[in-house]
């Protein structure tokens, strides 16, 4: 029997896979709250790990070597290396491209922020010199 979290390492699987821990939760019939009290038990229950195992398209087997054994005993069958779908592939760079836009926007955000404070520091050295001059014409 495997000593391995099981929850902490579907946590790690789903935070590497491209559909959101709400969309996957959903997707396996739970809610996220749920999701993050799954991740939490060291023993979780293969019938629940299934349910993500198919979302995920990941079956845990190199972690989790018993699963194998669930699978046949259930007659769940085994995980087939099915490659993306086009529409698989599509929304996966599309919430890439999401994500560089926000950041994009951000960078420009903070770019015009520094663009003002310059032209006041500008402003502010110019009334400096300014003054600078006046005093030296008071001596």
């Amino acid at each position: 029997m495997s000593t391995k979290h099981r929850g902490k390492i579907l946590a790690e699987v789903a935070k590497r896979h491209h559909l959101t821990i709400t969309k996957i939760a959903k997707l396996a019939g739970y809610t996220q709250s749920t999701f993050y009290k799954h991740k939490l038990q060291s023993e979780l229950d293969f019938d629940v790990l299934y349910k993500y195992a198919k979302v995920l398209d990941y079956y845990f087997q190199n972690e989790f070597p018993e699963f194998s054994q669930y699978l046949e005993d259930n007659n769940l069958g085994q995980v087939e290396n099915r490659r993306l779908s086009y529409n698989d592939l599509v929304q996966i760079i599309e919430k890439h491209k999401v994500r560089e836009a926000e950041d994009a926007k951000t960078i420009l955000s903070h770019l015009n922020e520094l663009k003002d404070c310059y032209k006041e520091l500008k402003e502010k050295q110019i009334e400096i010199e300014s003054l600078r001059r006046e005093l030296q014409l008071l001596k």
